[in-house]
């Protein structure tokens, strides 16, 4: 289905690539509070970003074959490239001939126990196999009840393989997303419907303390939720945790743009340029947090390293991560041949 551009759906990737940056600095001693975010980001970006693709998920664009090819360019392709980049990249850092074959070897095998430099890049072959495996389910399933329960199962099924180790190349994190694709998909249509006002444009007594229960779940009801790892919780409460928080967020998005269009206009047009182009600074972060993370911790313990200053000094560093990752992406997608590579 061929639809414009919803700028807030960027915005809310845009969001999910901030936190990512900032959960990947690892600098300072905010020790709990550090703790309790990455919790809490593991257990809503990570199927944030699948129901995200849920919701573009459009099956009759091609054919089987067409699709497939169309997601390996825009996923695997990427990957590859940003996987060997890295891998040779850390191979000229410390010349170990065993690092760069684990590494190589873990990019094409493992992508969730070990990639150089750039571990972020696991979540790129698990986008691809739910895109395929929820493009075969509905060309299997056409009523929508049975596809859902299906992919119900899958899911859990995946849950608890996944946390067994049983599969390989991004297919253990990708089974348990393949529920959150779904979800997304049941998010658009009902975007489209009657109802949509009262889910994506929640007043402010229901959204407040309906967030505030839902971070309480996450943060001291479930266990820890991490779908690299194979950390799933309580299954069925780690779905409604990150459905909510999808849907929370959708909102906060949303009154985002509606707050700054036309006052902060530049910020929204940034936020929606990262969530756009977000396979750029998942490749690139954590190789540009590398060079400035040391100098913006430097700088917080030269002032006393007290929280208020640690957390300015991620916020900066944040911000400074993400201008080099445009700059990159700018210079890179100058050739048309790289712009296929690099994902844009």
């Amino acid at each position: 289905m061929n639809k414009d551009r919803d700028i807030t759906v960027d915005i809310l990737r845009g969001l999910g690539i901030i936190s990512m940056i900032w959960n990947h600095y690892e600098g300072g001693e905010i020790s709990q509070y550090n703790k309790n975010f990455d919790i809490w980001f593991h257990a809503v970006f990570m199927p944030l970003f699948y129901v995200v693709s849920g919701y573009f998920f459009n099956k009759r664009a091609c054919d089987g074959g067409q699709f497939i090819i169309k997601k390996f360019k825009q996923l695997m392709v990427p990957y590859a490239f940003w996987g060997v980049f890295h891998s040779l990249y850390s191979f000229v850092l410390d010349g170990s001939w065993e690092r760069l074959r684990q590494g190589i070897q873990s990019l094409f095998v493992s992508p969730t126990s070990y990639v150089p430099i750039a571990g972020a890049l696991w979540f790129l072959p698990a986008l691809f196999w739910i895109n395929v495996i929820y493009y075969l389910l509905n060309r299997l399933f056409t009523n929508k009840i049975i596809l859902f329960m299906v992919s119900a199962m899958m899911s859990f099924f995946g849950m608890f393989a996944a946390s067994q180790h049983l599969f390989v190349m991004g297919l253990d994190a990708a089974l348990p997303g393949i529920i959150f694709m779904a979800t997304g998909v049941i998010l658009r249509d009902i975007k489209e419907s009657k109802i949509q006002e009262q889910i994506f444009s929640m007043k402010w007594f229901v959204f407040v303390p309906l967030w505030i229960i839902n971070d309480l779940l996450i943060l001291f009801v479930n266990p820890a939720v991490n779908f690299r790892t194979g950390e799933y919780g309580i299954y069925p409460l780690t779905y409604i945790n990150a459905v909510v928080a999808a849907i929370l967020l959708w909102n906060f998005s949303r009154f985002i743009r509606k707050i700054m269009i036309g006052k902060l206009c530049f910020l929204v047009d940034v936020l929606a340029s990262i969530g756009r182009n977000s396979l750029i600074y998942v490749a690139l972060n954590q190789w540009c947090i590398l060079y400035v993370k040391n100098g913006f911790v430097t700088l917080a313990d030269l002032g006393g390293n007290g929280i208020v200053l640690q957390i300015l000094s991620r916020l900066a560093a944040t911000a400074v991560v993400c201008f080099i990752c445009y700059v990159v992406m700018c210079v890179m997608s100058g050739d048309e041949r790289l712009k296929k590579c690099i994902g844009k």
